[in-house]
């Protein structure tokens, strides 16, 4: 079900990269309705607050409003990468430019694919 989430949030990730706000808002449900179905009681308190900033990521909010959110929840999401063993397919990724982090799928994309900064998409690293 954690490697679910993390599907959704490629799809969100690539709606931010690509930024479109119709996209974004939709996938963030997506990945909201992924969390809701968690059955692990204790990912599924991780990622409560997770729930209600990806609830804030919507088309008529700002971008900069939304890069925010996304961080947040980006944050939840490494913790959980962090916390769990769930293989090497996920990984944490910052750019200290705009100093935020997003996790990315590591086997689909070699290059880095910064969300926040569409004038520097490949600026960032692996976050160790």
């Amino acid at each position: 079900q954690v490697l679910g989430i993390l599907e959704a949030n490629e799809s969100l990730h690539a709606a931010f990269f690509k930024y479109d706000g119709k996209n974004v808002e939709k996938n963030a449900k997506a990945v909201s309705s992924k969390i809701a179905a968690l059955k692990n009681i204790e990912i599924k308190k991780l990622l409560l607050f997770s729930q209600k900033i990806l609830s804030k990521i919507t088309v008529s909010a700002d971008r900069k409003e939304n890069n925010k959110n996304y961080h947040l929840v980006s944050m939840a999401l490494i913790h959980v990468i962090n916390t769990y063993q769930l293989g090497d397919k996920y990984a944490a990724y910052r750019c200290p430019m705009v100093r935020k982090k997003w996790v990315q799928n590591t086997k689909k994309m070699a290059k880095v694919h910064n969300p926040y900064a569409p004038e520097m998409p490949h600026c960032g690293s692996l976050a160790h």
